[in-house]
């Protein structure tokens, strides 16, 4: 079982088909871009090693454009398995190469892998590759490998339903299931259909794909008021460069590549989601748990699908992974965790100033964990906008901040003592770093003028 999923940004914005429908294509995201590794394939297996993570994670490998025309996805995709972590892959299926080198690695390690395969019909169908598809997927088939098979909901395959249900059961013995479309020009992710509702709905509903039927229940619905725990169960990881962040389009948490050897801490959302509805909730709340939702069912029962043959996609070990959640390994954080963490997010996202009554809870909060590890004197890195929101906090804590430590040293000005990083350090118990997003890289180079704790303002309240 994995204990957080990852979705996995591959650097290619390249892509051999043009869907009409393409949400990469409408945002002009087929463009020219490096796709090299910053890092080296053994610096990515020490950062990515299960003990630093937290546990057994799935990685998600995703590219703006098609996945397996990324040149090292098999040796990255051998790398995560052989760590023991899960790997999905989202590919078009038409490039039969790739698929194929893929699927040959050992089943000790494809038992833990599950190839997505979106089906874009009328593009397959008007460059001949039905054919090639329908191989690829059987090639995925014949090796036991996990997979499914999804179109995506959009007006123009409306008038072909019949026949593509008819290819389906041809070539699978069981049909597709439909994703509903998205515009992703704004943060609202309205349908891509200019149909009402209901027929939009009507019409894909003959497929009875429990994807396609969790979806419409949750689209448009916003979690605005729902504790989210992307960040901490859910993060969006850039394998290009290390970057992490909470959600997709949200702002950076931490690198996990940059000195793998530091500690790296995790920190949800909270109620400070940035957009309109979790358009990805068919995953966010059925994989990773990240949203508390009743009745909400797992992914297992929303991916599989049982042949005419009595086959099913979904392998014995991929079926019982993903009949958990992220969040059923995870104990929720306390009401005193949750309350700091999204004060913080609030702040992070919203710019939200706090209010007398959230500060006096906060500083409660926060005395308490640092007088617990018996921390009574600090030095503050960072004075910017957090910074300044955690001395703030501090004044009603009875904990001395003995200085400010900022790269903009000779810029700031302050009531107290503000030093370059480059300065020794006075007597202290612990440095908070208010950087959080630069920790892995702040935290080593405190360390040759302390050996006192380091604390990472998203790590504060942990033990």
């Amino acid at each position: 079982m994995f204990v957080r999923f990852f979705n996995t940004s591959i650097p290619v914005s390249r892509c051999n088909l043009n869907c009409h429908y393409c949400y990469i294509g409408h945002t002009g995201g087929f463009l020219d871009r490096d796709e090299t590794l910053h890092y080296s394939m053994k610096h990515i297996k020490n950062a990515l090693h299960p003990k630093r993570l937290g546990g057994v994670c799935m990685f998600n490998l995703c590219a703006a454009g098609e996945t397996t025309l990324f040149n090292e996805l098999h040796e990255l995709t051998e790398l995560l398995l052989g760590l023991g972590h899960y790997v999905t892959i989202v590919t078009n299926c038409s490039l039969s190469e790739p698929i194929c080198k893929i699927t040959e690695l050992p089943n000790k390690l494809t038992e833990r892998l599950f190839i997505k395969c979106s089906f874009p019909y009328l593009e397959l169908k008007e460059r001949g590759l039905i054919e090639t598809y329908f191989y690829n997927i059987g090639v995925i088939k014949s090796r036991k490998i996990a997979f499914s098979v999804e179109l995506t909901a959009n007006d123009e395959a409306i008038p072909y339903i019949c026949e593509i249900k008819d290819v389906c059961m041809k070539y699978m013995g069981a049909l597709c299931h439909i994703i509903e479309s998205r515009d992703e020009s704004n943060l609202n992710f309205h349908r891509l259909t200019k149909l009402p509702i209901e027929k939009h709905q009507s019409a894909w509903s003959v497929f009875e794909s429990p994807l396609f039927e969790y979806q419409q229940k949750n689209w448009g619905i916003s979690q605005s008021d729902n504790f989210c725990y992307a960040g901490e169960y859910r993060l969006t990881l850039n394998i290009q460069t290390g970057d992490v962040y909470q959600c997709c389009g949200m702002k950076k948490l931490f690198n996990l590549f940059e000195n793998p050897t530091e500690s790296i801490y995790y920190a949800a959302v909270g109620t400070n989601c940035i957009y309109g509805h979790c358009y990805a909730a068919h995953y966010q709340s059925c994989l990773c748990g990240c949203l508390s939702e009743a009745n909400t069912p797992t992914y297992a029962q929303e991916r599989d699908r049982v042949c005419l043959d009595g086959t099913s996609w979904l392998t014995p070990v991929m079926r019982e992974t993903f009949s958990y959640r992220c969040s059923e390994y995870h104990n929720p954080y306390s009401d005193e965790k949750a309350f700091y963490i999204n004060m913080l997010m609030a702040k992070v996202y919203k710019g939200t100033e706090t209010s007398k009554q959230e500060m006096q809870r906060l500083s409660h909060v926060i005395a308490e964990v640092l007088h617990s590890k018996k921390i009574k004197k600090i030095a503050l890195y960072g004075y910017g906008i957090l910074g300044k929101w955690l001395l703030d906090i501090l004044k009603y804590t009875g904990i001395e901040v003995a200085c400010i430590i900022d790269r903009r040293f000779q810029e700031i000005q302050c009531h107290l003592p503000v030093l370059s990083p480059d300065c020794p350090l006075p007597e202290l118990d612990a440095v908070i770093v208010s950087v959080y997003t630069d920790f892995t890289n702040i935290a080593p180079a405190l360390r040759k003028k302390t050996t006192k704790p380091i604390l990472s303002l998203t790590g504060l309240l942990d033990s």
